[in-house]
């Protein structure tokens, strides 16, 4: 069996990657090549290609963010599996992660882009593959849906926050730097997608929440597009996520009134259902509607 290291590949070695996904999880993750493509040739991936005579028979994606590395996917040939290619893949990415300063590996998320922020609980081969290899499991996140053709934003979540002084609004050009501040310096883990954001000119996929002062106090990315699951979620679909309020102004109201603006305004824009991934607020968000759509377990490694 040949593992090799592989990035800079042909249109054809990356159809032939995909396709295995494909082969493998096309009936439970089906995903758009474009996307695909997006997460697991980034410029922090490194990925492992297992072959025998020529044949792809696994892969194993990784993405490096300082000194943090992340299992985006593990892949095996449903013909080759339990003969040891997913350890040897393993194996080797952990090797390769290890040389490069990585002290923690995450599964699923950690890196700039992932499929899961965990092991999908409908995957649980998966799951039982990494516990035998002394991965610790320490929680659980879901991502949560909310169909927009019965939502109405509650009247009474608005009047608390017009009452305290405080204003939601998309984000003005003269914010900008306020913005990627105060993301920086309260949510540094989200600062890239906020960042990414306005590098684009997607200033109306931010929604900020102002004091009278006009001081940030939260925000939201509300990006009107479809997320990676458009296949099984249709083409209307839109997400919000990283939402944060500073902690010196939360349990006012702001959070809440943060992600029913963020929802209506998907309504508003004619999308048919809202996708909010990666969160524990089961219900907290359920208060406007949102259900639980699939379930994660957050699984990590120390090599420290």
């Amino acid at each position: 069996m040949t593992i090799s290291i592989a990035n800079h590949l042909t249109a054809e070695h990356r159809l032939e990657i995909y396709d295995l996904w494909q082969s493998e999880l096309g009936d439970v993750w089906p995903i758009n090549q474009s996307v695909f493509d997006e997460i697991v040739f980034s410029k922090n991936s490194v990925n492992y290609l297992a072959r025998e005579k020529g044949k792809l028979a696994g892969i194993l994606s990784t993405q490096i963010t300082n000194d943090t590395g992340s299992i985006v996917c593990i892949v095996v040939d449903k013909s080759r599996q339990q003969q040891g290619i997913g350890t040897q893949l393993l194996n080797r990415a952990i090797e390769n992660l290890t040389l490069k300063g990585v002290r923690q590996i995450h599964l699923g998320s950690g890196g700039s882009s992932y499929f899961w922020p965990g092991i999908p609980a409908n995957l649980e081969n998966a799951k039982k593959f990494f516990e035998k290899r002394d991965w610790l499991y320490t929680h659980t996140s879901v991502d949560m849906i909310l169909r927009l053709e019965s939502f109405k934003s509650p009247d009474s979540i608005f009047e608390n926050i017009d009452r305290q002084g405080i204003t939601l609004k998309l984000l003005p050009k003269n914010e900008v730097e306020n913005l990627l501040t105060f993301e920086k310096h309260s949510f540094p883990e989200w600062h890239q997608y906020f960042a990414r954001a306005v590098d684009t000119g997607r200033l109306n996929d931010i929604l900020i929440a102002v004091s009278a002062n006009e001081d940030i106090l939260g925000s939201v990315l509300i990006e009107g597009k479809s997320p990676k699951w458009n296949c099984l979620l249709g083409d209307k679909v839109a997400e919000i996520g990283a939402l944060g309020v500073l902690v010196e102004a939360r349990n006012q109201g702001i959070g809440i009134a943060l992600a029913a603006k963020g929802t209506q305004i998907l309504k508003d824009t004619d999308f048919e259902v809202a996708f909010l991934g990666w969160t524990w607020l089961i219900d907290w968000y359920g208060k406007l509607g949102y259900k639980v759509w699939r379930e994660y377990w957050m699984g990590s490694k120390s090599l420290s």
